[in-house]
């Protein structure tokens, strides 16, 4: 048996490291790209079920209501419900969405493919690498995926979403203003699994990553089609 004082310093130790992971976001990066191999295709699939929540409805009527707009990425699409949405209402448009949870990513490439959607894949990838070349697209857009990307990544990853896009971005994340959600680490908000972090993109938008003049356009959704932490949208245009 453990000496108490010994053991007392074990649990101590343990609970820094997990504060750690947490508050650099390797707790949630971890929990996340490797959510599908862990709890098996039930969750895979029931992303993609999610196509036929009324959110989709919405994120899809924000990218398809922005005038001449021939290609999309979307960075964390999971299995792929909003890359499947927005490619069966706009055959003549080309949408790539990238995951780090490989197993999300065949889950969904499977049922594109059944569902005669040519003008839509999926990529395995992680959104602060992204696999593509300068202004390869129109828009870049997200739901509820920065809200679980930490501190030490969120800025790598908007300044790649910015390299590889045009014209802006569509945002369905957790929007917050005020002194507590300023910067890169923002407010956090934990769960056994993992942790969000609930910032304001606006400000983090124009300051660090020096676009002054983009013009912003809020999106609002009913409380009754929220959806965890999809609970309004940003359009933001270069």
């Amino acid at each position: 048996m453990l000496h108490l004082g010994i053991k007392t310093r074990l649990v101590r130790l343990a609970r820094q490291i997990k504060g750690r992971l947490v508050d650099t976001g390797l707790h949630s990066e971890n929990f996340w790209a490797n959510r599908t191999e862990i709890e098996g295709e039930q969750f895979a699939k029931g992303y993609w079920d999610s196509r036929k929540l009324p959110l989709r409805t919405y994120v899809a009527d924000a990218i398809l209501g922005i005038p001449g707009v021939h290609d999309v990425l979307e960075v964390g699409c999971s299995a792929g419900p909003n890359v499947a949405t927005i490619a069966s209402r706009s055959k003549d448009l080309r949408i790539v969405g990238i995951d780090f949870d490989k197993d999300a990513v065949a889950f969904g490439n499977r049922l594109l493919k059944e569902s005669h959607l040519e003008n839509a894949r999926l990529e395995h990838a992680t959104a602060d690498r992204l696999p593509f070349e300068n202004a390869s697209f129109d828009l870049v857009l997200t739901c509820a995926v920065l809200s679980c990307i930490g501190p030490q990544k969120i800025l790598g990853t908007l300044q790649e979403m910015k390299r590889v896009s045009r014209r802006g971005f569509v945002l369905f994340e957790p929007h917050r203003t005020g002194p507590d959600f300023l910067g890169a680490k923002g407010k956090t908000e934990h769960y056994p699994n993992t942790t969000y972090w609930l910032r304001d993109y606006q400000r983090l938008i124009t300051e660090e990553l020096k676009l002054p003049h983009v013009r912003f356009t809020e999106i609002q959704i009913p409380p009754e089609h929220r959806v965890g932490h999809s609970q309004s949208g940003l359009i933001v245009l270069f």
